[in-house]
């Protein structure tokens, strides 16, 4: 059963193979059904007969017996030949003669078939009449003192489709191999390196993400070798990400839980007092700052993942505006004025959770890293069809050897004072590239500060 299976299942040989052969069967049928219509066409026109008649009547003798004897022996042999002839496969009537005299019409010979009939009178050269419920073609010359007539009769439809059909048979059938052999045998060949590419990607290990060698030299096959080796390329990166954030991840995780194992070997050694109120105050700031850093790290992997969420109708300005009111106890407390620019409404179709990602990060990260900053202004707007969203400060700025890193996970300055996880303006990068946007560190117009901007794609409801 298994190998029938293997015969019937789909694949592209079989497919190629039998489309021809449907192929095939239509040539045969416009063929059939064109030599159909020209043979009743010639029947109808009558001018084989035609021609017949001419020669004939032109080559009669002014002796009566005479030309009796030369339209008989013409049409035993033109009745001969037309029986020995590729319409011997069907039963065809003899053609019929009439020879007379154009003056009073006596008939000198007539057919046998013709005996005891007479023909109705005929105006022109050609023409149709039935004998008997019989159709015949007829011819009608005149030549010297002799009137030749001779009548054909008509091929039923069913048998003249039978003639047809062997006659076309026998070419069809010796085309099909001549033509099927060879396409299978290219379609097998242009396959097989294919059939190579099937091999190696099964065959590999669940880590090997190396480029495929295999030669694909036909142009439809080679996208398919890019598309393979972008996609082993795309896994590599990933899980190069993947490593790395694990790796730094876990160095950046073993200060916080090293302090933490230290202060908690206090607590549970001093006597209550001060030591003990300091131990603890350390503890819960770096398990604080320990569940910052796996938050951070959950949403970046989150963000570098290759699932996307659907957009969604999000009001842009209610977005940042609940942002700002969440850091506003923070700001107030640092002495930093939030300000806010944007329309009373801007709807985009966007990832809402990556839109939030971005100006928590980047408002967060003024909050934390822009040293002496008085001042956060946040602006939102559309420009040329762009969805613009700026975060700019008046703090200290970004020393000029930080500017390229400044996006690279746990990066976080040279000249840095205040403690973070470093994955803040990571998250807005993969954020932004989430939102199908960009995200730059521009100029901010005044003697100090930084200022990051975010523009991306405005998609309306």
């Amino acid at each position: 059963m298994a190998g029938w299976r293997e015969w019937f299942r789909p694949s592209l040989t079989g497919r190629v193979v039998r489309t021809l052969l449907l192929a095939l069967l239509a040539v045969g049928l416009v063929l059939t059904t064109k030599n159909f219509i020209d043979f009743r066409a010639s029947t109808q026109a009558s001018q084989p007969l035609l021609f017949a008649a001419r020669a004939i009547v032109r080559s009669l003798p002014d002796s009566e017996a005479d030309a009796t004897m030369i339209v008989r022996a013409n049409e035993r042999q033109y009745n001969e030949i037309r029986h020995a002839s590729a319409l011997q496969q069907v039963e065809l009537d003899d053609l019929l003669f009439e020879l007379a005299y154009p003056a009073g019409g006596r008939v000198v010979y007539v057919s046998r078939g013709l005996a005891g009939v007479t023909l109705p009178p005929q105006t022109t050269e050609v023409g149709q009449l039935t004998l008997a419920g019989r159709p015949y073609g007829s011819a009608l010359v005149q030549a010297g003192r002799w009137q030749l007539r001779m009548l054909e009769p008509g091929i039923p439809s069913a048998p003249l489709l039978q003639l047809i059909v062997n006659e076309l048979l026998v070419p069809i059938l010796i085309a099909v191999p001549l033509i099927l052999l060879p396409l299978w045998w290219a379609v097998r060949r242009g396959l097989s390196p294919l059939r190579q590419l099937v091999t190696q990607v099964t065959s590999r290990r669940g880590d090997d993400f190396s480029p495929l060698d295999v030669n694909l030299r036909f142009a439809e096959l080679q996208p398919m070798e890019e598309a393979f080796n972008k996609l082993y390329q795309q896994s590599r990166d990933a899980l190069s990400r993947e490593r790395a954030l694990v790796q730094d991840a876990a160095h950046e995780l073993r200060t916080p839980l090293a302090v933490i194992a230290t202060q908690a070997h206090v607590l549970a050694s001093s006597e209550p007092g001060s030591e003990q109120h300091e131990a603890l105050a350390r503890l819960e700031q770096a398990i604080a700052r320990a569940s910052h850093q796996i938050h951070q790290v959950l949403t970046l992997a989150r963000l570098e993942g290759s699932s996307v969420r659907a957009a969604e109708n999000v009001d842009c300005v209610e977005t940042v505006r609940q942002a700002l009111i969440n850091a506003e106890s923070l700001a107030r407390a640092q002495g930093v004025e939030l300000v806010f620019d944007a329309p009373e409404q801007l709807h985009a179709l966007l990832d809402a959770v990556a839109f939030h990602s971005v100006i928590d990060n980047l408002v967060s990260n003024a909050l934390h890293h822009a040293a002496g900053a008085t001042r956060i202004h946040v602006g939102l707007c559309v420009e040329a069809g762009s969805l613009s969203l700026r975060v700019c400060d008046d703090g200290c700025g970004v020393a000029e050897a930080d500017r390229e890193a400044i996006f690279e996970r746990f990066h976080r300055g040279r000249t840095a004072t205040t403690s973070g996880s470093g994955l803040g303006l990571a998250i807005v990068r993969e954020a932004a590239r989430r939102l199908d946007g960009d995200v730059k560190l521009i100029p901010s117009g005044a003697e100090r500060g930084a200022c990051f901007e975010l523009r991306m794609p405005w998609k309306q409801t």
